[in-house]
C-alpha cells in the first residue's frame, strides 16, 4: 500500500521539493547571528510582547484566549501574556500569536506579499516554555531567552525571503501559508525533528494552500484577519507533532501533476527569493507611533505634520488627496460605511481623517464611540485615495524598499496645503536610530495600558534596559513575568 499522502512514491524514493529541502536544511543547521541579529531578534521580541498584552485585553480578543480544548499538560501549562491563562501546546501558540496580531501593532515584512514574521512567536514561545517547564520537573536546564533568538531569526527569514518572491494576495489567498511554513519548520525544530521529519511538517503546511483573503476585505471584514495567522500557527504545530509520530509527509507538495501546488496555483507561486541567511530580522518595519496597517504608516505621519497649519480650520476642508503605493490602494481603499473597528483599521481615508482630527491615532480611535464624530466621518468623506506609479516604483526597489505617502489638503476658499511627502515611516530601517527610543516608549506604554502595576512594569522595564540578563532569563520566567 503506499503511504498515505506521498502519491503512491514512498518517502525515500519519491525525492523532495527543493524549495522544501532548502529550508528544512537552513532549519537544521547551526546560523551563526552577530550581534546586530540578537539585538534585532530581541527588540522584535520586547516590541511583540509588549502589543500582545495590549492586544490581549481587547474585549473581542480576550474571548478567544482561553483553553479550546485539552487542558494544560502536568507542568501547569504556558501562560499568554496579559492575562491569567495557562493553556497547553496548541492552545497557546494561537493564543500568544492571536494577542500579538489583534491590534495591527507588530512587526511587518513588506514585499510582493505583505506579511507580519512576529505571528510565527507564538510557536516559538510556546514551545520553549512547555519544553522548559517540563526539563525543569526532570531536574534540566530551562531554554533561556538568549537561545530563542536564532529560530526567531530563522523565522523570520523564512517567511520574510518567501514573500519576497510569493504573491499569494493575486490568487486571492492570505498570507499566513507564509506563516504556517515557517512555523511548521521552526517548530519542527525546537521540537527536536529530524532533518526528514522537519520535511514532513513542511510539506503538509504547502498542501493547505492557505486560505482566502475574504475576511480582510470588504464587504465581509472580520475579526478573523487577526486570529488567521494564529490558526496557521496551531496548525503548523500540529503538523510537527504529527511528523515526529511518523507521518511522512508530501515530498512532491510543490510539483506533483494535476494536483501540486504549482499545477493548482501556478508555477512558482511560493518560492523563496534567494538563500536563506539573516536578511529580514534586521530590515524588519516596526509600528511605532500608530496601530495602522503598514502601507498607511506614512500616510498617518504626513497627516499629522500638517495638522497645525489646519488648526481651526477643518471645517473648511473641501478636499483632500492620499497618494500611496499600488498596494496600499488594493489593500486600503475603502469607501462606505465602515461597520466595524477591524473593517475601520484597513481605511486609508480613516487612518488619515482620523489623524487630522484627533492629532494622533490608537487604537480607541477604530472604535464606535471616536468613529460616531460627526467631523471624521465627513472629512473621510472628501478623502480620495489614488496610486503614485512613482511610490510603486520605489516600493519594489530592493534598494529602497520605501513605502510611501502623500497628503495634500485643499480649503473651500482654494487655499492648499502640501502635499506633505513621508517616503520612509519612523520604524523603517532606514530611520532605526530614531526610532529605538520611541519603540522603548511604545513598550512602556503598552504594559501600562494593559493594566500592569507600576512596581511590575518597573521591574520589567529594568530587564528589558539590560540585554545580557534578559538573554540569560529562563523562557518560562519571562512569561510568568508578563502573566496576570
Amino acid at each position: 500500500m503506499a503511504a498515505p499522502g506521498v502519491g503512491g512514491d514512498s518517502a525515500g524514493s519519491a525525492g523532495w521539493d527543493p524549495l522544501v529541502a532548502e529550508i528544512a536544511a537552513y532549519v537544521t543547521a547551526p546560523l551563526a547571528l552577530d550581534d546586530a541579529a540578537r539585538a534585532a531578534a530581541r527588540l522584535s521580541l520586547l516590541d511583540s510582547l509588549g502589543v500582545a498584552c495590549l492586544g490581549a485585553r481587547h474585549p473581542d480578543c480576550a474571548p478567544l484566549l482561553g483553553p479550546l480544548s485539552a487542558p494544560p499538560d502536568p507542568s501547569g501549562g504556558t501562560p499568554i501574556p496579559g492575562t491569567g491563562h495557562r493553556v497547553g501546546l496548541l492552545d497557546a501558540a494561537f493564543g500568544i500569536s492571536a494577542a500579538i496580531r489583534w491590534l495591527d501593532f507588530n512587526d511587518t515584512w513588506l514585499a510582493a506579499e505583505w506579511s507580519h514574521p512576529s505571528d510565527n512567536l507564538g510557536a516559538i514561545l510556546a514551545i520553549s516554555d512547555q519544553l522548559s517547564r517540563r526539563r525543569r520537573m526532570a531536574g534540566e536546564a530551562p531554554l533561556r531567552v538568549g537561545e530563542i533568538l536564532e529560530p526567531i531569526c530563522k523565522a523570520y527569514e523564512i517567511q520574510g525571503v518567501l514573500a519576497t518572491a510569493s504573491c499569494l494576495h493575486d490568487r486571492g489567498l492570505d498570507h499566513v501559508l507564509l506563516v504556517e511554513v515557517a512555523s511548521a519548520a521552526v517548530g519542527a525544530r525546537l521540537l527536536g525533528a529530524a532533518e526528514e521529519q522537519v520535511r514532513a511538517a513542511i510539506s503538509n503546511a504547502l498542501a493547505d494552500a492557505s486560505t482566502l483573503r475574504v475576511y480582510r476585505h470588504q464587504p465581509v471584514v472580520s475579526w478573523r484577519k487577526s486570529w488567521a495567522a494564529a490558526e496557521a500557527v496551531q496548525r503548523a504545530l500540529r503538523f510537527a507533532l504529527l511528523a515526529l509520530r511518523g507521518e511522512r509527509g508530501c515530498p512532491r507538495v510543490i510539483s506533483a501533476p494535476t494536483w501540486g501546488l504549482n499545477a493548482v496555483l501556478g508555477e512558482e507561486a511560493v518560492r523563496l527569493q534567494g538563500p536563506l541567511g539573516v536578511a529580514v530580522a534586521p530590515q524588519v518595519l516596526y509600528k511605532v507611533p500608530w496601530p495602522a496597517e503598514y502601507h498607511g504608516q506614512s500616510a498617518v505621519e504626513a497627516a499629522i505634520r500638517l495638522r497645525p497649519a489646519l488648526a481651526g480650520r477643518l471645517g473648511e476642508v473641501r478636499k483632500l488627496d492620499v497618494r500611496t503605493q499600488r498596494s496600499g490602494a488594493t489593500i486600503l481603499d475603502k469607501r462606505g460605511p465602515l461597520l466595524s473597528a477591524a473593517d475601520r483599521d484597513h481605511c486609508l481615508q480613516y487612518m488619515v481623517a482620523a489623524a487630522l482630527v484627533y492629532g494622533e491615532l490608537d487604537y480607541s480611535t477604530y472604535e464606535d464611540q471616536a468613529a460616531q464624530n460627526p467631523e471624521l466621518e465627513r472629512i473621510r468623506g472628501l478623502t480620495r485615495v489614488s496610486e503614485d506609479p512613482e511610490y510603486s516604483i520605489a516600493y519594489h526597489d530592493p534598494d529602497r524598499r520605501a513605502v510611501a505617502n502623500s497628503v495634500a489638503v485643499e480649503l473651500v476658499g482654494g487655499e492648499r496645503f502640501g502635499p506633505e511627502v513621508v517616503w520612509y515611516p519612523l520604524g523603517h530601517p532606514r530611520r532605526r536610530q530614531e526610532a529605538l527610543l520611541p519603540l522603548r516608549r511604545k513598550l512602556t506604554r503598552n504594559l501600562d495600558q494593559a493594566q500592569f502595576t507600576t512596581e511590575r512594569v518597573g521591574s520589567l522595564e529594568r530587564l528589558f534596559d539590560d540585554p545580557e540578563r534578559l538573554d540569560g532569563l529562563p523562557v518560562p520566567d519571562l512569561l510568568d513575568q508578563l502573566s496576570t
